[in-house]
């Protein structure tokens, strides 16, 4: 098991747990601006109409021009009659700002999530090399797929691409700390994630971690999501299957994980 710890500095942790807490929620209306203050940061929504579609425009203000990793969190919009229809906005910029279109639609909420700072592939791949006749014959098989065969002369050159260390292989657990004692675990199965959640003693009853794996282009930065899911943050109740990640995305593409903490629902009387 390897861990990955968040080497982020604690106030500038806590000033993102405010961002996406400011932003949990935000509805806007289109030619209408909506903001909300922190302690640490303000934000500011507004929807400007454009013909047949909406321009939303989302800005983040650190109080005190505090330094502050803003690609660390990720913004979706959905609207307001379709909560589940998340369209990510681009990645806020260095001064905290992002814009993006949209379709038409008489309301929207923001939605804002934090994002581990790696990229993730699954290794659900098992290979075997045979030698035959002058050749390595490699026998693959995919989540569970059929078994497929590639040949390779060996007087071929068989070279590895340049490794990025910001993509992380899930070819063993992995445990990564999300800050103030919560953490999650994530272990390969076939085919998809095990996710386990280590809860900290002073998580609200009731809360629920949601999480959501979205494959995102590394050139025009477009975001696409994969599948959500969420735990119930309790000591009984932080373990799950999430086989739908596996079938979304194969051993060769790479992914991105986003997390927040959604607050207990209020019970009615």
């Amino acid at each position: 098991m390897l861990a990955h710890p968040d080497t982020q500095p604690a106030g500038r942790r806590r000033l993102l747990d405010e961002t996406v807490r400011l932003l949990a929620d935000l509805h806007i209306a289109p030619d209408v601006g909506t903001a909300r203050e922190g302690d640490r940061v303000s934000v500011r929504a507004t929807a400007q109409s454009a013909d047949d579609a909406v321009r939303i425009r989302v800005t983040c203000y650190a109080h005190g021009h505090r330094l502050t990793d803003w690609n660390r969190i990720r913004l979706a919009v959905a609207p307001a009659a379709q909560p589940d229809q998340l369209w990510f906005l681009p990645t806020l910029d260095a001064r905290g700002q992002t814009l993006g279109a949209l379709p038409m639609h008489e309301g929207y909420v923001i939605a804002a999530f934090h994002r581990l700072p790696y990229r993730l592939r699954l290794a659900d791949t098992q290979t075997a090399r045979v030698l035959q006749q002058g050749q390595v014959l490699y026998l693959e098989q995919h989540a569970g797929g059929p078994v497929t065969t590639r040949s390779v002369l060996l007087t071929e050159p068989r070279r590895s691409g340049p490794t990025d260390p910001a993509v992380l292989s899930l070819d063993q657990p992995r445990r990564f700390d999300l800050g103030d004692g919560l953490a999650i675990m994530l272990s390969p199965r076939e085919p998809g994630l095990d996710v386990a959640v280590e809860v900290p003693a002073s998580a609200p009853a009731g809360a629920r971690l949601e999480l959501l794996a979205a494959a995102i282009d590394a050139v025009t930065d477009e975001a696409a999501l994969l599948d959500r899911t969420a735990l119930l943050l309790a000591p009984d109740a932080t373990r799950l299957a999430w086989p739908a990640i596996g079938e979304h995305n194969g051993s060769e593409d790479t992914f991105s994980l986003f997390w927040r903490i959604r607050p207990p629902v209020p019970t009615t009387v």
